[in-house]
């Protein structure tokens, strides 16, 4: 049976203590130990002065942005994902579900919610063509100037859209607007607060900025909401990349245009193993050519220009071993450019991941909150 959403806006969580220095090593980071300046946001709720970075001058009209959902049978939970949306203080230009040829009851159920609500459209192919073909041509429809991409699986948690629309009416030359998340383990039912740790209060973050403060993190597509001309500029989804390919595209977008960070879970999601990324690195074959072609991507010249930002940031950090144990093995790979986004030598690159970890840890909080039954609720009492 799909809950009822709560009304209120939940409350902001108080920021995690995590040290942005943990990873700050000789020769990842550099010896300074300058952090980078970040203006805050003293009231996201209402208008603010734009940030450094931002182009000059503000808006009138509210910011218009899309929600795209691709589907693929889900219809024991789309409903919910919806109304998670839906429910939101401020309301997108428009909501578009894509279903990539659901054998389930999907439809049918989109079809009924349709009926009732007139921001939301539905499209369909005939037959299963993945995600990253839904994605991308979920993309080519949104009308929107900002697209959040969301699962069909996961909800959005109240005020997250006037959050996010306030801190992109102020910063309207950010190309990315992220937040923190919620993961639920659907088995026990324990929440944990994923914590990006970019900045203590919500801020804009220039480019370089943004590079310092990663520190081998990722943007979160489902809490991130993409500027669609910068994401265009960036190719979209690139299909070799695969199960990367968001990982790839928010990240370029972030580097070229800055990005900005609330530092509050704006979403919940559910923690399955049989979500395409999760399934995708555990094929050992699979993922290494993905990541040659990844490595293809960044060395080209679409990429050229903020490839030494991946190196700088430690992004590729997010690939653990992987990369080392590829390009380790293969003499063909050992261009100095692969060495250089794959931080070698191997005992410093071990080194480096051991510290990544632990910083994940420590972003990692066990949360206990009133959105614990808001979420068990939304997520894991679904008949």
């Amino acid at each position: 049976m799909v809950c009822p959403l709560i009304a209120t806006l939940f409350s902001t969580l108080p920021a995690a203590s995590t040290d942005l220095g943990t990873l700050r090593t000789p020769r990842l980071w550099g010896n300074s130990k300058k952090q980078p300046s970040c203006r805050a946001v003293s009231n996201i709720q209402g208008p603010t002065e734009c940030l450094p970075g931002a182009r000059d001058g503000q808006r009138g009209d509210p910011m218009d942005f899309s929600v795209i959902m691709p589907n693929y049978n889900h219809g024991d939970r789309i409903a919910i994902a919806l109304d998670s949306i839906f429910n939101q203080s401020v309301l997108p230009k428009e909501v578009i579900v894509l279903d990539d040829g659901s054998t389930d009851d999907s439809l049918a159920v989109l079809e009924r919610y349709a009926a009732n609500q007139p921001l939301l459209r539905v499209i369909r192919f005939e037959k299963n063509r993945g995600a990253v073909d839904a994605c991308n041509e979920l993309f080519r429809q949104a009308k929107g100037e900002y697209i959040l991409g969301f699962p069909a699986d996961d909800i959005i948690l109240p005020g997250a859209f006037e959050r996010a629309a306030a801190m992109l009416d102020a910063n309207p030359g950010a190309g990315v607007c992220c937040a923190d998340y919620f993961m639920v383990d659907t088995a026990s039912g324990k929440l944990e607060h994923y914590r990006m740790g970019f900045a203590e209060e919500a801020c804009f973050l220039d480019p370089e900025n943004f590079t310092e403060r990663l520190k081998g993190w990722w943007v979160p597509s489902f809490t991130s909401f993409i500027r669609r001309d910068a994401l265009e500029a960036a190719g979209y989804f690139l299909t070799d990349t695969r199960w990367h390919c968001d990982w790839l595209a928010y990240l370029t977008v972030a580097f070229r245009h800055g990005l900005c960070y609330i530092p509050e879970p704006l979403a919940a999601r559910r923690r399955h193993d049989d979500a395409y990324g999760t399934k995708g690195r555990r094929n050992r074959q699979e993922q290494d050519q993905v990541l040659r072609n990844l490595l293809g991507r960044l060395k080209s010249d679409e990429f050229r220009d903020v490839m030494p930002k991946f190196v700088r940031s430690g992004a590729m950090l997010f690939f653990n071993n992987e990369l080392d144990r590829l390009v380790m093995s293969d003499p063909g790979m050992w261009d100095n450019e692969t060495l250089m986004l794959a931080q070698l030598p191997m005992w410093y690159r071990m080194r480096a991941c051991k510290m990544h970890m632990d910083s994940i840890w420590d972003r990692r909080l066990d949360a206990e909150s009133e959105h614990q039954a808001y979420i068990n609720e939304a997520l894991l009492d679904v008949e």
